[in-house]
């Protein structure tokens, strides 16, 4: 089996990276580690609950931060790296089924289709679907993203630029696309999926922001998000409950 770590760059959270942590502890493929990059103590706290790494660096600017854990990952000899972010959810499947296309040779794998879900107490869940649109359509989306040591080695392991805030996704896919990487983008795999969280806790790009934004492709809203999550991600409605106990999921 490969050895893959996953690198998450953390910051405040706290009660929704324990519940991103606990699910992608439930990965059908085991990973090697999760390796968490925060910025205070209370971070190396949740590191030491959750039998995760920790590295502390500063939060800004994010490029530096995420970094800072690809050289994290580095020193732990990993066969590829797994990238999520602290309110993303994968699928249970997610690293055996992205992992199929890291064994016919291809450097980075991903999507650029993604659900986001809004969570609000005392309040109906929402579940909608958004993509890329064609400017963006070879570039999958930061979280879930896997990259081969191959690549990150070719790029002696220098994924994202220092001093930026924004672009990561964008600036390190053309970096990986400058060494020759093979990058896939797998849509077509419909039973590996993401969740992006949005709730009263701070982000770069809100739930107003992710829904209105026109870069990003609407497809038709999910009707039935209970029966939804059911079907694909029956651990969340646990942490989904947990996160906001007054969450109307019917």
């Amino acid at each position: 089996m490969k050895e893959i770590v996953c690198v998450m760059a953390i910051h405040r959270r706290v009660k929704v990276i324990r519940e991103t942590i606990r699910l992608l502890q439930k990965q059908t493929y085991p990973l090697k580690d999760i390796l968490l990059v925060g910025d205070s103590e209370i971070e190396r706290q949740l590191a030491r609950e959750t039998g995760c790494s920790y590295r502390q660096t500063w939060n800004r600017p994010l490029g530096n931060k995420w970094q800072s854990g690809i050289r994290f990952a580095r020193s732990r000899n990993p066969d590829a790296v797994l990238i999520n972010g602290s309110d993303s959810w994968l699928t249970v499947n997610w690293v055996e089924r992205m992992g199929d296309y890291l064994d016919k040779g291809y450097d980075l794998v991903g999507k650029h289709v993604w659900y986001v879900c809004r969570l609000e107490g005392g309040k109906p869940i929402e579940l909608i679907k958004r993509s890329y649109d064609e400017r963006r359509r070879g570039i999958s989306i930061g979280a879930g993203r896997l990259i081969s040591s191959s690549i990150l080695d070719r790029l002696r392991w220098k994924l994202y630029p220092r001093f930026i805030t924004s672009s990561l996704d964008t600036r390190s896919h053309e970096r990986m696309f400058g060494k020759g990487a093979r990058s896939i983008v797998v849509n077509s795999v419909e039973d590996a999926n993401i969740l992006d969280l949005k709730g009263p806790w701070e982000c770069i790009n809100n739930w107003e922001t992710i829904k209105n934004v026109p870069i990003l492709v609407r497809h038709p809203d999910i009707p039935d998000p209970r029966g939804w999550l059911g079907e694909n991600f029956p651990e969340a409605i646990e942490s989904i409950q947990t996160l906001t106990p007054g969450m109307l999921l019917n």
